[in-house]
């Protein structure tokens, strides 16, 4: 997850379950950079189950990173798993001409819970990063990886 993501994830998912939680900037910053090492929708599931379990006042980044550690996937990688999923992938880079550099390449892509949350994810990353995304659906993460090798072969030959 980048800054921005993270910033948004403090906004959405942890400040609504958390509504006397008054966190000051530095605080912010701290739980941003921790933050950033997660997947969205892994971290927010950990969250939600925090909030359900917890009596506290304020979030307890201890516990949401035990919680998140239990719903990472066990025994296989990541690429290995064989049910399919929905992604979010970059499909045309963008390129922002003030900065001068390409905001997204092609094959870059991200893994969602459902198809609502993945709608929302395309249209976050076009705003953010510019490009082309699209949203695929049923797919393995081992169809994603030959996808993605895919754009970056024909990186390679333009």
């Amino acid at each position: 997850m980048n800054q921005f993501d993270a910033d948004i994830f403090i906004d959405n998912e942890i400040k609504p379950r958390w509504p006397k939680w008054a966190p000051t900037p530095t605080i912010i910053s701290d739980w941003s950079g921790n933050i950033r090492a997660y997947d969205y929708d892994l971290l927010k599931q950990a969250v939600k189950q925090h909030r359900a379990k917890s009596t506290w006042n304020d979030p307890q980044w201890p516990k949401i990173t035990e919680l998140a550690a239990l719903l990472m996937p066990k025994n296989k990688e990541v690429h290995d798993r064989d049910e399919p999923t929905i992604f979010v992938m970059c499909v045309e880079r963008g390129f922002e001409m003030d900065k001068g550099h390409y905001t997204c390449q092609p094959g870059s892509y991200r893994s969602c819970t459902d198809e609502h949350n993945a709608q929302k994810l395309r249209d976050r990353h076009t705003d953010l990063y510019g490009g082309e995304w699209e949203v695929f659906s049923r797919h393995t993460e081992k169809q994603m990886m030959a996808m993605r090798k895919e754009f970056s072969d024909e990186r390679k030959e333009a």
